[in-house]
Parts: C-alpha cells; structure tokens; sequence
C-alpha cells in the first residue's frame, strides 16, 4: 500500500468514515505499507492533539472537520514530514522544538530525505536517513537527531 501526501488531517478523516481504515489494519499484518508526507502522518494516537501543537486549527476549518483524529491509531508517538523544506519555510528546527514542548508525545521531525520504519507499533521508529531529523521525547526534550 503506498499513500502518498496532501492534508494529514483530511486524509485520516477519509479514510475513517469511507471504511478504508479497518481495512487497512488488516492488510497490514502481511504486506509493507509506505506513506509519503500526510500518508506517514496518519497513524498517531496523538493526532488530534497535533492540531493545537502544530497550530493547525485554520487548516481543520478550512476542510469543516468537526472532529480529528488518526485514521487507524497504532502508534503513541507522531511523526512531522518535511522539516526544513522550502516550501514550509517556518518548519525550521525551532519550530519542531517548539510543537514537541506543546505536543506531550513523543514525535519525531524528518527532512525529505529520511524515512521510519517501523517493525512493531509498540516501540519507537527506527530512523532512516541521509539528511536531517530530530526526535522529541513526551516532555518535548530532544532524546536524538541528525
């Protein structure tokens, strides 16, 4: 299953009321799942908590969302796609210090050049990466980066 980006929100909220997301934990007991921007952001138990640390409430409006939540809930710890990209120049590593001290998960940060994976949704993801990540603890502490 490959699922690509968009918004993370809307993603998550599609597939939950079209049923897609029960569906998926099926499948993902055999096969590799790969998600790309919005499509790695989904997963997060604390996604609803990410609108305010992330200050996305606009972007909740915007798509009249009158609830957020991840479309299929596996893992304690969130993920941030493209730190550092031009084309979200205020993802800057201060602003991913920032959102990790407001969040109170662990959430980790990647450039466009790394990758998690993930082998069981009870431990923290392994990074992949030739670029540049960081990776907050609950209290928003930086624990590792790159």
């Amino acid at each position: 299953v490959y699922c690509y980006g968009g918004t993370n929100h809307w993603l998550a909220h599609a597939w939950t009321v079209n049923g897609f997301a029960p569906l998926l934990r099926e499948l993902l007991y055999q096969p590799v799942y790969v998600g790309m921007s919005a499509g790695s952001m989904i997963f997060s138990r604390a996604h609803a908590a990410m609108v305010v640390a992330f200050d996305d409430q606009e972007e909740v409006a915007m798509l009249r969302l009158e609830a957020v939540g991840p479309a299929l809930p596996l893992f304690e710890w969130g993920v941030m796609a493209h730190l550092g990209a031009s084309f979200l120049p205020h993802q800057t590593d201060e602003w991913a210090a920032a959102s990790a001290a407001r969040l109170g998960s662990p959430v980790s940060f990647i450039d466009d050049g790394s990758a998690l994976l993930v082998r069981d949704a009870a431990d923290a993801p392994e990074v992949v990466s030739d670029g540049h990540w960081l990776r907050f603890g609950e209290g928003g502490e930086l624990v590792d980066s790159q």
